[in-house]
């Protein structure tokens, strides 16, 4: 379904646009070839949109414009749904029995960005920022694309 859809185009994402983490994770592998525990953060990420979007009344529907990737957030959207998005991605992290720690090392669970959002450097808030700013994009690579009639219906 879309979870599982968007699973796969975030992690997609992610292994085509940053460069592979030094601490011997798999996070790069093709989908097929990933852990089923890597898989399983993508699907949770997945299922993170759907609340951000939720929370800011918006849904995810299946395409029907072709320039659904144009569609933009405000920036109060933007501030609102990154600040959630981080703090449901520490939540999600601190449950999986990871902690704060000054380098990220997979197999001693520590990672640094495990901060209030108060506390987040700039470039790691932006990244936050640039996720939600690409959502309309991720989606319409997907095959679906985000629907506002909740927040302004006809």
């Amino acid at each position: 379904g879309t979870h599982e859809m968007l699973a796969r185009e975030l992690h997609e994402t992610y292994r085509t646009s940053t460069a592979a983490p030094k601490d011997g994770t798999s996070y790069h592998l093709p989908w097929e070839e990933l852990p089923e525990t890597a898989k399983d953060e993508n699907r949770r990420q997945s299922s993170r949109i759907h609340r951000l979007l939720d929370q800011t009344g918006y849904r995810i529907i299946a395409l029907q414009d072709f320039d659904g990737d144009a569609f933009q957030f405000s920036v109060e959207e933007v501030e609102q749904m990154a600040r959630l998005e981080h703090e449901l991605w520490c939540q999600a992290k601190l449950a999986d029995g990871w902690k704060f720690g000054p380098i990220r090392d997979a197999k001693k669970r520590t990672h640094p960005d495990l901060l209030q959002w108060e506390q987040l450097p700039p470039g790691e808030k932006e990244k936050n920022y640039a996720f939600i700013r690409g959502l309309p994009s991720l989606l319409s690579k997907s095959g679906f694309q985000i629907d506002n009639r909740l927040k302004n219906p006809k």
